[in-house]
């Protein structure tokens, strides 16, 4: 693990700590404020979300293109004798060259494809994920406006995190005119790929506690209102 998100782990783990610690010392009623940079940056996501989306259908366009253009070689080269095979000129040559270089690249655009695929499933979940717990955790008013706020401002960070790994899908996915080695393309994606999945279990871990969190305010509350009814 990187040392980034190692960082922001830890960041978490402090977080939820204090509000666990926080959970005996009352239950607020104020409602959470928008935070508009954690806003801003979810709408970032979706948009860049977007995008990756149409740059993979582009590049599933050229695959199956190069995927025909492969059965053709194929069926070609099935037809010719061996004694053919071993008498080409030069210049046939170099004309199945480029046809071979073509199937090489149906393969890495499929490689290539499948990891772009990968993380941007990866970046739905967590969006969806921060959204599901966010409307949960707004629904009742267990959590003081600050403390809305900071966990807002939390989800923000782990936001901003995923939305430059996707940024960087972006680039590899718009751009292969980049001066990189298939090798070292298909290495970058999946340090992408990695990087969401782990951002993505920090959310999850994180919205574990925070329900945990808020059932055993919610338990505290009606304890309270059922002590008040057997006053005098």
């Amino acid at each position: 693990m990187k040392p980034l998100f190692r960082k922001v782990g830890r960041k978490v783990l402090k977080f939820i700590t204090c509000l666990l610690l926080s959970a005996c010392v009352g239950i607020g009623n104020a409602n959470a404020t928008s935070d508009p940079i954690s806003e801003i940056i979810k709408a970032g996501v979706k948009r860049v979300i977007i995008a990756v989306d149409l740059q993979i259908q582009r590049r599933q366009n050229e695959v199956i293109w190069l995927q025909n253009a492969q059965k053709v070689i194929e069926n070609t080269l099935s037809k010719l004798r061996l004694e053919e095979i071993q008498n080409w000129t030069q210049r046939q040559q170099e004309l199945y060259s480029d046809y071979y270089e073509s199937l090489w690249k149906v393969r890495s655009l499929l490689q290539d494809m499948q990891m772009a695929k990968e993380t941007v499933e990866l970046q739905k979940a967590l969006v969806e994920e921060y959204m599901l717990t966010w409307q949960f955790l707004n629904a009742e008013p267990l959590f003081v406006a600050a403390e809305l706020l900071e966990i807002q401002r939390m989800y923000g960070r782990i936001l901003s995190h995923s939305l430059e790994n996707v940024q960087q899908l972006s680039t590899l996915m718009k751009d292969y005119s980049l001066k990189m080695e298939d090798g070292q393309r298909i290495r970058k994606m999946e340090e992408i790929r990695d990087n969401t999945a782990l951002l993505l279990a920090d959310t999850r871990r994180v919205n574990a506690q925070l329900t945990g969190l808020h059932s055993m305010r919610k338990s505290q509350l009606q304890q309270g209102k059922s002590f008040k009814k057997l006053l005098p």
